[in-house]
């Protein structure tokens, strides 16, 4: 079929030769037959519902933390219309077997890590354990929970035949789980009635209980934090949308810091203590002290609370030891001996060729055979449907791969090759297709042992990338509809937990943003008046007054304003085109974007959806740059980024809560903004060559005071009327004296401040240049002038008002941010 002419949901056809999870030929399966009928449109089985159903995920991704655009690092897959339905007999065999698993995998972490009995006993062969780079010595008898592995994860694929084969075990930092929760979320959104006829299983219980699981070690004031990689890894989008979901600070290691054995946050407050970590990074990065002495995403000491057993990490630092492919051909025969019972799900047959038996028999069926490390660490979560298929050794020939074989036979293993299941998938432009499929299913410890999630993560190695999609699991009649969750009884007011770190980027997305507004209304007056018709006095500014104030906001050096000013307007307007419009450009429009963005994406975690989504949006405005063709295009553009700007203020004024977070947001806008005004009216007001009505219209243009000033008075502005309304003014929310007064209250409300009875520098300078404001004479700032003819009071009264702006934020950065060991500007 053509472009024009999908395929009809109804033709579909399962291909030959295999098992498909929807149709036996033409037949669909019982349990796939609401789902078609309810997604076909009509009689004839067009797509058009599924096609009106794409394009719905396809929005609702778009307003998400993930990019849903392409298969992108954010998102490494796309989200299918069509999701995959579970048969209920076939869900519970699944079940079983996984529970019975989890529980093997805890047995056999705890053994490799405690007694050792196995290995002492000839059970395991010893190259199985100390031949694996995932195994960590340094953690040897440091376990002290009864489980070891709280969360789990278990790729499966099904055969020709019907029979499901658990393809590996993901043990060490399962990921998925908030890609999951997010494609559930928005099939709910595009499907309600079609879930709800199906009755499918909700989500949020097991959530909830995992949850409670991982916070359960974490009593008192003590917390449970979600430790990441940091917005430089490529999973970060999906751990701070769990950690949103879940409630759990989102942190990096150089959050943390070992005292005594105890292990801490860095709080803005202090050392806030931490007895449970969910940790989203590989074991040997933990802690460079006793692990990998290169990581710097670890916590030095951290080992040291875990042997002292003053912390819990789920899970337990080593426990990729038990996921590699060669441990597979163990499994049946320690089932039978650590639980006392058969393996109820079967893994893909694999001979380790550590083995002298196995290794003869990977030799003689090299042609028929996967042949793969049997320790390389594999990806978590990008390796696609066919790396299941082939084989993850560089391709040579069968003499050299026997020749390696037998020079490290521990090192490889020989797995069955499996033809996959099939699945029916939705294409805009070609219909409904398949394509092989495996599957993700999770499992966490509970206070009622383990559990499995009723649902999971189906992989399709579609033609032009793989999609995922949506696994459905219907409610079985002896479970209830909803599972009980515990409600929080204690209140909790305030942000005792914020790290240090996450201050440090609260105050400069603050001031970022803030930064980029300024910019933004300084490029748009400066364009109107060179390329539009001017401002509303006809009397356009000069090009050297123009240069000087982009000068001043340090977007051009004084050499190359000099050069500028000499070539005229149309060099001018060249210079200030590409500060808009070049993202390559230092000192223009998209660094400060980038600057707004890359800051605001290392506080997902913290922000709402709505206003992450904001965040999102306005960083995309320059890469439509490619459809500005003129100069109103580029005005359009910058009114669209006022208006994001504005909304992003309100919004962030509606969901956050006045904790401290909010201060150090709020101080960082008020820092900013000092210092842009003063800079501002130092270069148009301090210079009586500068007292034409065009240059005051233009002050009032760029500080959005306006409106103002023509409601306060009926005459054209002056430099009396403009200075004294955005220098001196209290009540005038752009003015340097009600960010003064801003400052002060919130500074105040600081934790080091309600603490300490003495005043801080931060609040002595402001306070002294709070007198200096209220006691300025505007006739005295304007008309006193020096024998150059300049306006020397008022200079003085700008230059102290910058300077205090600086010394508050270095103010801060002594007291709240120093282990940040950042430098921004």
């Amino acid at each position: 079929m053509n472009a024009t002419q999908p395929t009809p949901l109804f033709r579909y056809r399962a291909p030959v030769g295999g098992y498909d999870e929807a149709a036996v030929g033409a037949q669909l399966r019982p349990h796939w037959q609401r789902l078609f009928h309810s997604l076909a449109a009509g009689p004839d089985g067009s797509s058009g519902v599924l096609a009106s159903v794409a394009t719905d995920i396809q929005r609702q991704l778009s307003e998400t933390s993930f990019d849903a655009s392409t298969t992108t690092a954010d998102r490494p897959w796309r989200l299918d219309a069509l999701p995959l339905i579970m048969d209920d007999q076939e869900w519970t065999r699944l079940e079983a077997g996984l529970l019975q698993r989890c529980r093997l995998l805890n047995a056999i972490l705890k053994d490799f890590y405690g007694s050792q009995s196995m290995l002492n006993s000839g059970v395991l062969p010893p190259a199985l354990v100390f031949a694996n780079p995932a195994f960590a010595l340094p953690a040897c008898g440091t376990l002290r929970a009864t489980e070891a592995l709280r969360f789990l994860a278990f790729d499966l694929g099904r055969s020709a035949d019907g029979q499901w084969w658990v393809l590996n075990n993901r043990c060490e930092a399962p990921k998925g789980l908030g890609y999951l929760l997010e494609n559930r979320i928005v099939m709910a959104r595009c499907l309600p009635e079609l879930m709800a006829a199906e009755r499918i299983e909700r989500l949020a219980p097991f959530y909830q209980s995992m949850n409670d699981s991982l916070r359960q070690p974490a009593q008192g004031d003590s917390l449970t934090v979600l430790l990441t990689g940091g917005p430089q890894s490529p999973d970060y989008a999906e751990q701070a949308y769990l950690g949103r979901y879940l409630g759990l600070p989102v942190i990096e290691g150089d959050d943390l810091t070992v005292r005594d054995d105890q292990l801490y946050l860095k709080t803005l407050e202090g050392l806030q203590g931490v007895r449970s970590v969910v940790r989203s990074v590989s074991s040997d990065l933990c802690d460079p002290l006793e692990l990998r002495h290169d990581s710097l995403l670890g916590t030095p000491g951290l080992l040291n609370v875990v042997r002292a057993g003053n912390v819990t990490i789920s899970n337990t630092i080593g426990s990729g030891v038990v996921e590699n492919d060669a441990i597979l051909a163990f499994l049946p025969g320690l089932c039978e001996l650590l639980l006392e019972e058969p393996l109820a799900l079967p893994s893909i047959a694999s001979w380790w060729c550590g083995q002298p038996n196995a290794a003869r028999h990977v030799l003689d069926n090299l042609d028929s055979l996967v042949l793969r490390d049997a320790f390389r660490k594999k990806a978590l979560l990008t390796a696609s449907v066919s790396d299941y298929l082939a084989s993850d050794i560089k391709p040579a020939t069968k003499k050299k791969l026997a020749q390696a074989l037998q020079q490290q036979p521990h090192l490889f293993v020989g797995r069955d090759s499996i033809r996959v299941s099939t699945v029916p998938y939705f294409d805009p432009n070609r219909g409904v297709l398949s394509a092989p499929m495996t599957l993700r299913l999770y499992a966490a410890w509970t206070e009622q042992g383990y559990r499995l999630l009723p649902g999971g993560l189906a992989r399709v190695a579609a033609q032009d990338g793989d999609v995922t999609k949506d696994v459905w699991v219907r409610q079985r009649s002896e479970r209830p509809t909803t599972t009980p969750v515990r409600k929080a009884r204690q209140r909790q007011r305030g942000e005792r937990n914020l790290p240090s770190r996450t201050a440090d980027d609260l105050f400069w997305l603050g001031r970022y943003q803030e930064r980029t507004e300024g910019a933004v209304r300084l490029y748009r007056a400066l364009l109107r008046d060179l390329v539009v018709d001017g401002n509303s006095t006809d009397q356009p500014i000069a090009l050297s007054q123009i240069t000087r104030l982009l000068v001043s906001m340090h977007t051009l050096s004084n050499r190359r304003a000099a050069k500028l000013t000499e070539d005229g307007p149309r060099a001018v307007r060249q210079e200030l085109w590409n500060l808009l419009l070049d993202s390559d450009s230092e000192d223009g429009l998209a660094t400060l974007l980038r600057n707004v963005h890359r800051t605001a994406q290392r506080l997902q975690s913290r922000l709402s959806q709505d206003t992450w989504r904001l965040y999102d949006r306005l960083a995309q405005l320059p890469n439509l740059r490619w459809r500005v063709h003129g100069t109103s295009e580029v005005l359009q553009l910058l009114d669209d980024m006022i208006d994001k700007l504005a909304a992003l203020a309100g919004k962030t004024s509606e969901t956050m809560t006045r904790g401290n977070g909010w201060r150090l947001m709020e101080i960082g806008k008020h820092i900013e903004r000092i210092r842009f005004m003063a800079r501002l009216l130092r270069d148009l007001s301090a210079v009586p060559e500068n007292d034409s009505v065009g240059i005051q219209v233009l002050a009032l243009d760029i500080s959005d005071g306006t409106l103002t000033h023509r409601s306060r008075h009926r005459g054209l502005p002056s430099p009396y009327t403009v200075v004294d309304l955005l220098l001196l003014d209290p009540s005038h929310p752009r003015s340097i004296a009600y960010q003064v007064s801003e400052l002060l209250q919130l500074l105040a409300d600081l934790p080091r401040e309600r603490s300490d009875e003495v005043v801080s520098s931060g609040r002595r300078a402001l306070l002294s240049l709070q007198n200096e404001l209220m006691l300025a004479d505007i006739d005295v700032l304007i008309d006193n002038l020096t024998k150059a003819g300049r306006r020397h009071r008022l200079e003085r009264l700008l230059r102290i008002s910058e300077s205090t702006a600086n010394e508050v934020s270095a103010f801060l950065s002594r007291t709240y941010f120093a282990h940040t060991q950042q430098t921004r500007r």
